[in-house]
This record gives C-alpha cells, structure tokens and sequence, in this order.
C-alpha cells in the first residue's frame, strides 16, 4: 500500500525538470535517407490556417515541413477531419477498428485502446521506445500514469503522449472589483464566508436587480465553468468521475461522489437556492453567459481558469479577476481531487515495420523539442502535430506560474525553459500596460492570485489527491459507470433546487444496488493486490 501511495505522489509531482530548453538541432534528430510514409488519422483543431506563410492548411503547415526536414517523413491520411470534429473521427475510427483497416498510427481514446489490445492490433514498442525515445521525452513520462497504463506485462503497448498527466480541478474565481466596490480586502477561506460574500453583492445590486450570490451551472462531476465540484470538495467531497478514495475505517476503497458528506453540502445549497442566491433556471440558462452578463461575481471555474470571460473585460472596464482556493467548512486549505489517469495514446499497428515504428519514435522527440523552441512561437501558432494533437497539458502550464512570478519579482526573463512561460508573461506585461483585449491571461497568470498561481501552491503543498484506483477500466465500470455517474448529477441538481435530500439517499442506494456494488467490489479485489 504505502508503495502504490508512494507512486501516486510522485505521478503528481513529476521534476520541472522535464520541461527544460531542448536544444533543436539537426544533428539530434535521424534522418532517414530512403524516407519513410506513415499513415495515419488525425483531427485538426487549428485556427490559424492562413496566418501566414508557415500555415496554410491542415497538409501543408510548419509541423509537416519540420518532420520533412528533419527526419525525411511524409503523411498520409486514412482520415484527416478539422474543427475539432472528435465525434466524427471516433465513428470513422471505430468502423477501421471493426474492419481490421487501421492506420499505422494515431490517436485512441481509453476505450478504443483497451479494445485494440485485446484484438492484439497494438504494436509492442517496448523496445524502439527504450533505444531511440530523446531523454527529453522519457524524462516527461518515466513513471507517469500514461507509461504505466500502456504497459501490460511488462510491453509497453503504443506510445504514451508526451504531456504528463494532471487533472481538472474547480477553484474560486471572485470580480475583484465587486469586493473594491463594497470595501471587502479578505478573500473568505470558508464556505460560510463565501456566501456571505455573494450576499453582500446581492444587496448591494451590483449586477443589477438580477444578482446572485453564487453563479452555478449545474453539479457535474468534472471540473467546469460554474461547476460545482470545488463546493462539494469544501465539504470534503471527492466529487469527480472514476474517483477511488480509501475509507480509514473500512481499509476499503469508495466511489469518491457517494460520499456521506455530500448531504450537507446538497442542504446548504438548497438553502441557498430557496432564498435566490442561485439562479432559478442554472441548469438551462448558463454559467458562463450569466456571469459574462455580470449577473454573479463569484463563480468555481475550472483550473484552467476564466477563459470565458473575454466579453466581460469588453463590455466592463473595471472588470478585474481574481483566482483563490476553493473554501472549505473550517478555513483550513482544501484538499483536490481528481482521476489523473491517461485518456489519450498514440496507437501503433501492429503490423507497422521496424522502420516505420522507429519513425513514429522520432517524430514524437521531434514534436516535443520543436514545442520547446524558443525561435518559434509554437505555443500560439502550434497548429497539430501530424502525429498526436500536441497540446501542453496543464501540469505544464502549472508550473509556467513559478517562471512568471519569479520574473516580478525579479525583473530578470532570462530564467524562462518554456517560449510559452515566456509569452504568457509578457500577455500580463500587455494587459497591466491597457491591453484589456488580453484579460483572460491576466485571469490565469496574475501574480500572485491568478487561477494557476492557486494550482501551483497546491501543488507545492502536496494538497491533490489522484484516484487510488489507476489500473484499466473493469468491465463493471465500462458497463455501469456513465449511466450511474448521470444518476447521481440528476440526484443533486434535484435536492439542490427542493428536492427532499432522500432523493440523494435513495440514488446512492440505487448506485449501489445497479452496478456500483459490482464496481467496488472489483476496485478493491485489485487494490488488495497492491
């Protein structure tokens, strides 16, 4: 136990060293003289097509110039969709998985995963991994989630993507200049001290006859805009999907959102509700379109924080956004949770040649130096690698905190390892200097209470807490789980606007007597093992 606990510590809390400079040079990368094709399926989400020279479409861009130059690697596409267009890759790709007509490599959600590897179509790349994988690449998923979920047997199945792990976790977010406005200086580190906040902005009308306490969308589990995960963790609440915690009196694990504690955060809520703190139609109207109306001045945003409240610093001058830690019952600093385990790989036929698997290896270290590059902007102007939709994960943009606040306080930017620490940086030099058009990197980055600042104390404190559970999904969970997860939301949003709270009670009877019993029993048959 104490070794599987060590282990979620460290995926937690990986070196900053995996995301050092890396030196982009030529000399670093193998070119393959006779050249090699790879086939692959791709989703395209970038914008910026036409921008300029380096991006011109979605085959022809500066990613796709690089993998030529640098390594003598050309593309072909089984499908290539742009938009983001996920639901129509998914359907294409699972009709090539049925088929058995699979590319040779690219992108697999955690179900289309665990079915090729059970249909045997998933590459052994244990060994091109161990020779030609750059220090870079394996220094950011050594021991990482990804990496260990990709290896049964001690294969390593596909190639993990080269963004660590790091979950979505809901904090405060306050309209700093609401609280100027009524001559409140203290953010409230209590649940009691937040609503009596809002309360004071409700009677001071600041948004208007219409002004709530408490801007909500709705009681999902994941982190989101106006979400209330970050009230329910208050309470103590691990309220996240595939959310394992340990029972300190059973030995056992439980599914986090049924925790007993939920009851009194649903009560409260309701409270709230009753009396017009909350919005009597959240549930249809929107979290983000009520607060960018400046009907709230307090909402739990996911940590990646207020990126929807561009309109607000358009419409509102004296907009200011502050981030804080979710407040708690006693004041004490929270504790976060979530289910960091890997959701995206890089799939590898297993009918793919030595050569066209050693190509896929390169491009990864490739796609990871280029994003590291100071002489490009590849933060903004990134496009989508034609491997792996490349993206920082927010771990990443975590600790790009520490590189900004540093440069505060120090006037000094020659510390950066990251183009984007670099950038985001200089957006907050812009906005403080009347670029409002960039308020929402303001939001994020500001020092010292940007939403990222509160993720990086966090962080450094060791107050975030994985799943205990973060072996593959049980055939339980991939029949049951999505349909009770929905069971519970419905349950809470129901108690929440007046409900009698035995609606709770009887849908956590009714997760448990439906599958959830099924579920726990598996979860702990393998947590004994451990």
């Amino acid at each position: 136990m104490k070794k599987q606990i060590a282990l979620l510590v460290a995926v937690l809390c990986l070196f900053s060293t995996a995301f050092a400079l890396a030196d982009v040079n030529k000399e670093d990368f193998h070119y393959f003289e006779n050249g090699v094709t790879l086939n692959v399926a791709r989703v395209d989400g970038f914008s910026f097509y036409g921008y300029n020279e380096d991006w011109t479409s979605k085959e022809d861009n500066l990613w796709i110039k690089k993998f030529k130059e640098y390594l003598n690697i050309d593309f072909e596409y089984a499908f290539l969709l742009e938009n983001n267009d996920w639901e129509t890759y998914n359907t294409q790709l699972n009709l090539a998985i049925a088929s058995g007509m699979l590319p040779t490599a690219c992108s697999v959600n955690r179900a289309q995963y665990e079915e090729l590897i059970e249909g045997g179509y998933m590459a052994d790349m244990s060994e091109m991994y161990a020779k030609y994988a750059s220090d870079h690449v394996k220094s950011m998923v050594e021991d990482s989630p990804e990496l260990n979920y990709m290896t049964r047997d001690g294969k390593l199945y596909g190639l993990p993507v080269v963004s660590p792990t790091f979950g979505t976790y809901d904090m405060l977010v306050i309209r700093k200049d609401w609280m100027d406005a009524i001559g409140v200086t203290e953010v409230p580190t209590t649940i009691e001290g937040m609503i009596e906040l809002g309360e004071k902005f409700v009677e001071a009308k600041l948004g208007g006859e219409n002004t709530y306490a408490l801007c909500v969308g709705g009681a999902g589990m994941g982190g989101s805009w106006g979400g209330l995960q970050g009230f329910f963790m208050g309470y103590g609440v691990p309220w996240v999907s595939n959310n394992w915690q340990l029972d300190e009196t059973t030995g056992k694990l439980y599914y986090g959102p049924t925790d007993a504690r939920m009851k009194e955060a649903l009560l409260r809520l309701q409270e709230m509700y009753k009396v017009g703190l909350i919005k009597e139609d959240y549930l249809v109207t929107g979290a983000a379109a009520s607060f960018n109306a400046g009907e709230a001045g307090i909402i739990y945003s996911i940590n990646y924080g207020p990126i929807n409240a561009v309109d607000l610093y358009a419409l509102d001058e004296k907009v200011e956004l502050i981030g804080a830690d979710i407040p708690t019952l006693n004041g004490e600093k929270p504790i976060y949770y979530d289910s960091a385990i890997p959701g995206s790989f890089l799939f590898v036929n297993a009918n793919a040649t030595e050569e066209e698997k050693r190509a896929i290896v390169e491009g990864n270290n490739l796609t990871q130096a280029l994003f590291s590059d100071f002489s490009y902007d590849w933060g903004y102007h990134r496009g989508a690698s034609p491997l792996v939709a490349q993206n920082e994960s927010p771990y990443m943009r975590v600790l790009y905190y520490g590189e900004i606040a540093e440069a505060y306080e120090t006037g000094n930017t020659d510390h950066f390892t990251s183009a984007n620490a670099k950038t985001y940086y200089e957006r907050l030099v812009a906005f403080e200097a009347g670029d409002r058009s960039l308020g929402k990197y303001h939001g994020i980055y500001r020092v010292p209470d940007g939403t990222y600042g509160v993720m990086y104390r966090a962080l450094q404190e060791d107050r975030m807490r994985n799943t205990l559970y973060v072996a593959p999904s049980t055939e339980s969970m991939l029949e049951y789980q999505g349909m009770l997860d929905e069971l519970l939301v419905n349950a809470a949003n129901n108690v929440i606007m007046g409900q009698d709270i035995s609606v709770w009670e009887a849908a956590v009877d009714e997760w448990y007597a439906t599958g959830g019993q099924e579920m726990t029993d598996d979860v702990n048959e393998w947590f004994e093992l451990q």
